[in-house]
């Protein structure tokens, strides 16, 4: 997966360090995004930046130079977990029930193998300011398109929806198996979404 990369500031050209290409960035930031992978397995969801920067090698501000602010690294975290497998069914010709089922179980799987990588994304901020759902609204919206459901739904609902149902499912001890949780979500948005 590659992460997004934020703008490279201004720099002038008499001044300051020579830029690093798109691609020396590029694999700096996949690099820092396994290390906090594997940090915050280590370490669980309460896992700082500080942690992150020191498990990395980095310094906090290349971090913020690579990412463009914490909300931005969370946002590269989302797009580095998610993005491949959702991009890949966006771009599928299936019905859409089965589309939805798919990101629905793509979903379940990242977030059971990584339950501490999506607490650490969720409680770090606001739900008006969730890169989990703004990095992932327009991957849930190209599912959606290729059925051209009713242009006026709201992504972010839907996706409050999935991940509601996916924190009730992970807390749940004595949970139903995930192709039941899966066929459950999906029977309950399609029907939502009719």
């Amino acid at each position: 997966m590659t992460a997004r990369i934020a703008p490279t500031p201004t720099v002038l050209a008499d001044r300051g360090r020579p830029r690093k290409s798109v691609l020396v960035r590029e694999q700096q930031l996949n690099g820092l995004l396994r290390v906090a992978l594997k940090t915050i397995a280590i370490h669980g969801p309460s896992t700082s930046m500080d942690d992150i920067a020191r498990a990395a090698g980095m310094s906090k501000p290349l971090i913020y130079t690579l990412c463009g602010s914490k909300s931005g690294f969370s946002a590269a975290m989302v797009d580095y977990v998610f993005g491949d497998m959702l991009s890949s069914i966006a771009g599928s010709t299936e019905e859409f029930p089965v589309r939805l089922a798919q990101a629905i179980d793509g979903i379940a799987t990242a977030v059971a193998h990584n339950v501490d990588v999506y607490r650490f994304l969720v409680d770090r901020h606001t739900l008006a300011n969730q890169p989990l759902f703004t990095t992932l609204a327009p991957l849930i919206s190209k599912i959606f398109e290729v059925e051209k459901t009713p242009a006026e739904i709201g992504i972010t609902p839907v996706l409050a929806m999935i991940f509601s149902g996916l924190e009730c499912w992970i807390l749940d001890e004595n949970r139903v198996p995930q192709n039941i949780f899966v066929e459950r979500m999906t029977n309950m948005l399609s029907t939502a979404l009719a």
